[in-house]
């Protein structure tokens, strides 16, 4: 699929160019960079860039299914609107809460299967990170059209946490500036040059 967004609804327009300023904030956070600077941690227990970018990584090869869990769901039942649609309370708190609406954004620990993996190779992560975001993109594509408010799929982190399509197009735009925040904070305490 093409990652064209203009014919987008614009519920999902704003998604696109959310993913594409985390697509180029990731390549500018990471000019010139060594590997060595990308594995650099401010102290023990912190992660680096290549550490948050993983981790953004990591949760979209989680969240990846789930989306297209949802627009199958959303196909089959032939569930269709072009909006606005109506979000519920929980799933938009859960939304506002991964984000990073205030800088610093509030600390929560990262559930054991979205922590970054072990021995990273941070060019890769770039690239992968890179691949996530028009993987999402094209995902928006296949989104656009049907009703993103009824077809609802479970967090891989708490079951019980049920989020329609639209909030995890959300929750993953936010999440990912939240982290990209923190891969520059990373960078600036590095003294790593000029972003």
């Amino acid at each position: 699929m093409g990652t064209t967004t203009d014919t987008l609804i614009p519920e999902l327009q704003g998604y696109a160019a959310r993913y594409e300023q985390a697509k180029q904030r990731a390549a500018h956070l990471v000019t010139g960079l060594t590997e060595d600077h990308l594995h650099w941690c401010p102290e023990p227990g912190s992660w680096s860039i290549a550490q948050c970018l993983d981790h953004l990584n990591v949760t979209g090869q989680q969240t990846l299914p789930l989306l297209r869990r949802g627009i199958d769901q959303a196909k089959e039942r032939n569930w269709r609107s072009n909006g606005p649609f109506k979000h519920g309370f929980l799933g938009n708190w859960a939304v506002k809460s991964a984000g990073a609406d205030k800088l610093p954004p509030k600390k929560f620990k990262a559930p054991q299967i979205f922590r970054p993996r072990a021995h990273l190779n941070g060019v890769k992560v770039v690239e992968e990170f890179t691949q996530l975001q028009n993987k999402l993109t094209d995902l928006l594509q296949e989104a656009n059209g049907l009703d993103l408010s009824r077809s609802r799929v479970p967090s891989p982190a708490l079951k019980l946490l049920k989020l329609d399509l639209g909030q995890w197009f959300a929750l993953t735009a936010g999440h990912q500036e939240r982290h990209l925040w923190q891969a520059g904070r990373v960078r600036e305490v590095g003294a790593f040059g000029p972003q």
